[in-house]
């Protein structure tokens, strides 16, 4: 619960209108041409620190900067935003197993589910080899520890002592399993009795239940919210994505009649113009908030089209404040029209940046940057602002139309290293 308030705190800072940011003074920053006054954002991305943070995203404030500690400080709101992650079929990244276990909702875009089949599959492999090393580890140093005993007491005991000494063990290890067995007996009508009284797990939880109250799954989904526990994603049966969207040609059979069995929401979408990115935005659009955040993770690399009809759905869903695209730790968001300021944690992102006019010509004034631009016009027959570098926590652009930001992520051993 502490970190889904410290969350909430930082999600409704990041993107703010005009009117939250009013003591901020832009006038350096407007085109000088400029008739009617921009509008004015903020971006603070720190609460990336929270959700690549490997201890339930947890912020440590005795690290934290003097603007992190700030914004925790501030009052939340009644709806501090949900963390929305949406998954395509394409490579994740180191840093997506934090990203899909902080998550309040989990989309899978059609075959988007076989990434997540596939990276709990493996999470669950290396935790069973880990576990299967430590027990025999912990079995040979019992093993050696007995054996030394059990020359010290040969030493001591006469023969005759020793066969007293096993008909007494003998008798104490049947009452122990007696004792045991008794416990469990106890302990399974225990747990039959309370499993309807217990918070429900996801390996335990389907949508059909409760339906009655409300006949709109999806307004369902996003408006009661099975709480997930971090204990219960350490098996890969327990992580299940809240909807899969798409016409399911991707999707692997075995992978999709694992998640019906699971009961897991599918919704067919055959609309072949439209990417999976675009179904699963145009599916859950109503029900997202101003404050919920939107992670695509799986956005970028390996086909080159379907990295640009990922960064097309961003042009296409200006009107979603914060949707982010993420892939070989390769982090982009569109920046509207207007006044920004950017929040760097340096703990969380690389220094390198770029501000790519894909939309088209963009006249743009940065400050925070090795390479500021000063009312440059910005366009691929042109210039573009490509292997810059961050040099201020605090970045300050002005751009005269939409414009695509590009930061990158650290490894994900890293991110834990500077936020653990």
């Amino acid at each position: 619960m502490e970190s889904r308030r410290k969350f909430s705190k930082l999600s409704q800072n990041y993107s703010s209108s005009k009117g939250n940011i009013k003591d901020v003074n832009f006038h350096y920053l407007n085109c000088h041409n400029s008739k009617n006054k921009p509008a004015s954002f903020i971006h603070d991305l720190n609460f990336m620190k929270c959700i690549l943070s490997n201890n339930g995203g947890k912020l440590r404030e005795e690290n934290s900067s003097i603007h992190e500690k700030e914004y925790l400080n501030k009052n939340s709101t009644k709806d501090g935003g949900k963390l929305i992650t949406i998954i395509l079929n394409n490579t994740l990244c180191g840093n997506s197993s934090n990203i899909i276990s902080n998550s309040d909702i989990l989309i899978c875009a059609d075959g988007g589910a076989n990434r997540l089949y596939n990276l709990c599959g493996e999470v669950d492999k290396k935790k069973m080899q880990n576990e299967k090393c430590n027990v025999h580890k912990e079995r040979e140093m019992y093993g050696k520890r007995h054996e030394i005993d059990s020359q010290k007491e040969r030493q001591k005991l006469t023969e005759s002592q020793i066969q007293t000494h096993k008909n007494n063990s003998m008798e104490k290890v049947d009452m122990n399993m007696l004792v045991t067995n008794r416990k469990e007996s106890c302990t399974g009508e225990a747990l039959k009795e309370n499993k309807n009284k217990n918070f429900k797990s996801a390996e335990s939880y389907t949508y059909e239940e409760d339906l009655h109250v409300n006949k709109d799954k999806l307004f369902y989904i996003f408006n009661k919210l099975c709480k997930k526990d971090q204990k219960s994603l350490k098996f890969r049966q327990n992580v299940l994505p809240d909807l899969i969207c798409g016409d399911f040609d991707s999707i692997n059979e075995h992978v999709y009649d694992y998640y019906k069995s699971k009961s897991v929401l599918f919704e067919k979408c055959e609309n072949q113009e439209n990417t999976d990115l675009d179904k699963c935005i145009e599916k859950i659009r109503q029900h997202v908030n101003n404050n919920d955040k939107i992670l695509i993770l799986g956005a970028t690399g390996n086909r080159f089209d379907q990295t640009c009809a990922n960064i097309s759905s961003l042009y296409k869903s200006v009107s979603l404040n914060s949707l982010y695209l993420i892939g070989e730790n390769n982090f982009l968001f569109l920046l509207k029209e207007g006044n920004h300021i950017i929040h760097i944690n340096f703990q969380i992102f690389e220094k390198f940046c770029a501000i790519l006019p894909i939309g088209g010509k963009c006249k743009v004034k940065t400050e925070g940057l090795k390479y500021n631009l000063n009312y440059d016009c910005l366009s691929f027959d042109a210039l573009i602002s490509s292997s810059n570098e961050i040099i201020s926590n605090e970045v300050k652009i002005f751009n005269d139309s939409p414009i695509i930001w590009y930061s990158q992520l650290k490894n994900a051993e890293l991110c834990v290293q500077c936020s653990g």
